[in-house]
């Protein structure tokens, strides 16, 4: 593998570009290093195929180890490519002499580099001015099906990788990647519109943080499933929406899960799939419930039911109220949150910086009951389109 790196990338890993022999485009990819909304991206792209890598909010000590780095990213842009992981090893196997870093020449290269790094820009710009959750996933897969040159990356990509192995690239049969990260398809998670459909439910839902408060109390249409609450909550408590969820009902000897798949049903309880179960028929019948977010580092929210409204039209989520802020996703459940808070509280940690720089992050997206709002409205308006 040879990494062709732009002067601004040679500038930021502090080395002199060797003189390494030319090798299969295939095998060789160009680097940039680049900013993207005031966070640093380092962007990679196949010189045969123009399959583009993207790593975003990444610092310059990442970058000392850039084999394993670049590796990294393959295998994660492979997946979302839908690419065989037996084909993409084979692939990687070909890397294993990993022949060095040399200074980009190519103009044909720098060319489509420069029209890829507009498109990032443009991507995540967008996703932070309008709040529309795009997944870094979501980047990868629209960056390499924006054709360059005549043709899609990813369909270069698939027919030199037939083309190496002699084999079937791609597993028709496999999920999408962005559904495997989210548990419910996008297509289903986002909320249906019913005409003329009556009644809705007025929720507080609280997330636990200990002797923190951070609560939002929603109004949403009674014929949403729970895969559209699920869709709701995670607009209002601003998550990322990149992990499975599940909900849960005690009610007295009574227990309800509500799942995004029935294999994870546990036996002696009442388990309900979130894409077919109605909010307004359980919520009618039971007032509390939990929701939990992210299975490995479970955000737990508290969901209490205020009011169910039977006459009341309402076509889409509507946030009433709200106070507190969500922390970063990131940081490993409310036990890693508290960790976090204890570090900034002490400047002369040596995790400080670290810490300050992801809640800085989070800054931008602080509790605003308007935006909020008008991101529900414009999610409606969307799908009324």
């Amino acid at each position: 593998m040879q990494i062709a790196c732009t002067k601004k990338l040679l500038d930021t890993l502090k080395i002199m570009p060797g003189d390494a022999p030319i090798v299969d485009p295939l095998f060789a990819w160009t680097g940039h290093y680049i900013n993207i909304s005031r966070r640093k991206a380092l962007v990679l792209v196949n010189n045969a195929t123009y399959t583009t890598v993207l790593f975003y909010g990444i610092k310059a000590t990442d970058l000392k180890d850039m084999e394993s780095l670049v590796v990294k990213g393959i295998k994660e842009t492979f997946e979302v490519l839908k690419i065989k992981p037996k084909i993409t090893e084979e692939y990687l196997a070909k890397l294993s002499e990993f022949n060095g870093i040399i200074a980009n020449k190519d103009r044909k290269i720098t060319a489509q580099m420069n029209k890829i790094c507009s498109d990032a820009q443009d991507l995540v710009t967008y996703n932070l001015e309008h709040e529309e959750f795009i997944s870094p996933q979501e980047i990868i897969a629209v960056l390499n099906n924006v054709p360059r040159d005549g043709e899609k990356p990813q369909t270069r990509m698939i027919e030199q990788l037939k083309t190496l192995t002699g084999k079937e690239v791609t597993d028709a049969t496999a999920a999408e990647p962005v559904a495997k990260q989210k548990g419910e398809p996008l297509a289903k998670a986002t909320p249906r519109i019913v005409a003329g459909a009556k009644g809705a439910v007025e929720i507080l839902a609280t997330l636990n943080l200990g002797k923190e408060f951070c609560s939002r109390k929603l109004l949403v249409p009674a014929y949403y499933n729970f895969a559209e609450l699920h869709f709701a909550l995670q607009v209002a408590f601003i998550w990322d929406d990149i992990h499975e969820y599940s909900f849960h009902i005690e009610d007295g000897l009574k227990k309800i899960n509500i799942l995004t798949t029935m294999a994870e049903g546990k036996p002696g309880t009442t388990n309900l799939l979130a894409a077919e179960a109605n909010v307004g028929e359980l919520l009618a019948k039971h007032k509390k419930l939990s929701y939990v977010y992210d299975q490995a580092d479970k955000w737990v929210h508290n969901i209490k039911v205020l009011n169910v409204l039977e006459d009341v039209e309402q076509p889409y989520t509507r946030c009433l109220a709200g106070s507190g802020d969500t922390p970063p996703e990131s940081v490993g459940g409310i036990n890693g949150h508290m960790k976090m808070k204890k570090i900034l509280a002490n400047p002369k940690s040596k995790e400080y910086e670290e810490a300050y720089n992801i809640y800085r992050e989070k800054a931008a997206l602080y509790f605003d009951l308007e935006k909020v709002n008008k991101m529900f409205q414009a999610i409606y308006e969307n799908e009324k389109a």
